[in-house]
């Protein structure tokens, strides 16, 4: 149920997730980790999990686990009896295996054991950590839902599933009666922004490392492949003066040891350009592990201290042999794919591919915005259930520093693990003062607005914005304008936009059409009557076009507007600004400084991998200044620095 104006709105949507199939739970475990026992630095992932147990019956109880025992069903010596002979005893119908894990579900304090061979999984439980690749992939495909199916599923089963019967009389007497049809709203839409290119940057040579594996590309391959892109990016405004520069490492899964292997082939491509470090890299990874993803982005950014690429092998490989030659296939070097890597090339370098236009040849400054204004992102991500609760959250806040608005710098903190119910950013003030340093050095002068999009806050949390994040933004605002000479008092004058994205509310076309949306609704779409917030004005804006599933509007909420934008205003530049994205040529389907301050936090959870992973020892003392000091997640140089990533990539957009 939400509250909309002037009315109260049931929000019903379909959505698609994986889930643990009801099997037997010591059939799961071997399925899944070919061994009787979960690693333990995977046992959290069954933690509260449901089951039921065989000995009690048709009706059997639902269970909870609470914890995994070191031990198989026999026990160890000294045990007064094992699992495995109490079970044979008590249940002498079952048939059970001494070698299967047991588990607890009962408390700390008065242990219940039970063996995993007669325990069978409760339907209908999530799996709510990432999926592999190729079952990501599966799950992908499975979720496009055509919107017109999507109406069909809610229209006709929705109301029976939530237990709302056909006739709702019994609604009447509290004043409620349920439409058993979807709600017509009237739509408006924003024009799309025109995109100009822009000039890029020079290189001396383009650097790759090719992670060699069982089932490897040649350099052959990867050097043909290099030719082809030096040969296209120059359409993205990118110049190589130099031949390609490549090395070879060997794959581990190892952290610590993958980091000893890269750089060892630095030392290789630095050694053959002249004793210096690569302005950017490249490197050839065997699939799409986000493992190994992680570990390169932490050493890249960490340890060595420039951007990186990760080219899947599956990318290289997509050619053709011709005179038993292979040959790299420009169209894949051109579509859009390697036209986001040629754009990630540009802006890792610090260029600018794109800039605004506003249809009579005038460049838009400011992304439409009220002149001299630094627009901000923020963001705050958390470890996840049941996952250790000393392992901090991540918050990132991401803002620009011109009137450009392509590039966005960033700040990063961890903080104490406040978990998703509470989204607050402890260090707000102290991310939001580096940025405005930032922008008071790029301008000679400080900003006059800000215009402040807040990612990640729920409905129930607008009052934490309210009375803690927009405190602590004004708190860094006259910090920043103690240093920058501008007294203790200095403020801009700030507009605060919570943007939701995980919400169900979807919008159809009142008649299906086939057409090259999917039969959705197009870009530039506007709503922001009858379905939006009560209290606070609010509009729900599409700026893609969607081709895929059904489409899916981004949910902005003015909390606060000193700037004193007209609510047009404040869509029109809402819709400029998510055409300022340097990583396409198109509009994102959120605004860019939501977006990034999002993609931010992604990066954070690369560098804490090891962590989220529980990788460390539970005896370690897990507080926050540990983690803080740790070398091998934020603290990589030893070079305290507020931000975990090396010094020189401050001023480049090395995260996305």
């Amino acid at each position: 149920m939400r509250p909309a104006i002037g009315s109260v709105l049931l929000n019903v949507n379909t959505v698609t997730s994986a889930f643990f199939p009801p099997e037997v739970l010591s059939t799961w475990i071997g399925l899944r980790w070919e061994q009787e026992n979960p690693p333990v630095n995977e046992q959290n992932d069954l933690i509260g999990f449901r089951v039921t147990f065989s000995g009690d019956g048709a009706n059997p109880k639902t269970r909870v686990i609470l914890t995994f025992t070191p031990t198989d069903a026999n026990g160890a010596p000294g045990q007064i009896t094992s699992v495995y002979n109490h079970m044979r005893n008590k249940y002498h119908l079952l048939r059970f295996n001494p070698s299967t894990c047991c588990l607890n579900m009962g408390t700390v304090t008065d242990p219940k054991w039970y063996p995993a061979d007669n325990l069978r999984i409760v339907a209908g439980q999530i799996f709510k950590k990432q999926l592999s690749e190729n079952l990501g992939s599966q799950m992908i495909k499975i979720a496009q839902n055509e919107p017109e199916n999507n109406k069909r599923l809610i229209l006709r089963g929705a109301l029976l599933s939530l237990g709302i019967p056909a006739t709702t009389g019994s609604f009447s007497q509290f004043g409620l009666s349920i439409n058993h049809e979807f709600e017509e709203v009237v739509p408006r839409y924003l024009r799309q922004s025109t995109l100009f290119a822009e000039t890029g940057n020079s290189i001396s040579s383009l650097n790759i490392i090719l992670l060699n594996t069982g089932n490897n590309v040649s350099q052959d391959e990867v050097r043909k492949f290099a030719q082809d892109l030096s040969r296209k990016i120059g359409d993205y405004g990118v110049t190589f003066t130099g031949p390609e520069n490549i090395s070879n490492a060997t794959f581990s899964r190892n952290g610590v040891s993958f980091c000893t292997r890269l750089n060892a082939a630095l030392a290789i491509l630095s050694s053959n350009n002249g004793g210096r470090n690569p302005r950017l890299l490249l490197v050839v990874v065997p699939d799409k592990d986000i493992r190994t993803y992680a570990n390169i982005k932490w050493w890249g950014d960490c340890v060595a201290g420039f951007p990186t690429i990760c080219i899947t092998r599956g990318v290289l490989t997509k050619g053709k042999e011709v005179n038993h030659r292979f040959q790299s296939d420009i169209e894949v070097i051109s579509n859009i794919r390697s036209a986001s890597t040629n754009l990630k090339i540009n802006f890792k370098l610090g260029g600018i591919s794109h800039f605004l236009n506003d249809g009579a040849s005038q460049r838009i400054f400011w992304a439409g915005a009220k002149a001299n204004t630094m627009i901000v992102g923020a963001d705050v991500s958390h470890a996840g259930k049941g996952r250790d609760a000393t392992c901090p959250s991540m918050a990132g806040v991401v803002a620009t520093c011109d009137q450009l608005c392509s590039t966005y710098f960033a700040s990063a903190r961890l903080q104490e693990n406040n978990t998703e119910r509470t989204q607050s950013i402890a260090d707000l003030a102290d991310m939001v003062g580096e940025r405005l340093d930032k922008y008071g050095r790029v301008n000679n002068s400080l900003p006059e607005h800000i215009l402040f999009y807040r990612d990640s806050v729920s409905e129930s949390q607008y009052g934490m914005v309210v009375n803690d994040e927009i405190s602590l933004i004004k708190a860094g605002c006259r910090a920043a304008g103690a240093r920058g000479g501008k007294g203790d008092n200095w403020c801009p004058e700030i507009t605060l936009i919570v943007v939701g994205k995980r919400h169900h509310t979807r919008f159809f076309p009142r008649l299906a059409k086939n057409d090259d949306f999917n039969n959705n609704l197009p870009s530039g779409l506007v709503i922001d009557s009858w379905v939006g917030t009560p209290n606070h004005f609010s509009f729900y804006f599409q700026s893609h076009d969607s081709a895929l599933g059904a489409a899916r509007s981004a949910h902005y909420i003015v909390i606060i507007n000193e700037s004193d934008y007209t609510p047009e205003s404040i869509q029109e530049t809402t819709n400029t600004i998510c055409f300022t994205g340097s990583r396409a040529f198109k509009a994102l389907s959120v605004c860019t400084s939501a977006k990034y301050a999002d993609v931010l936090c992604d990066r954070m959870r690369c560098y804490m991998k090891p962590a989220l992973d529980d990788d460390f020892a539970a005896t370690s003392p897990n507080d926050l200044n540990f983690y803080r000091s740790n070398v091998n997640i934020w603290n990589t140089l030893g070079q305290n620095s507020t931000n975990p990533w090396h010094r020189d990539l401050n001023d480049l957009m090395f995260y996305l």
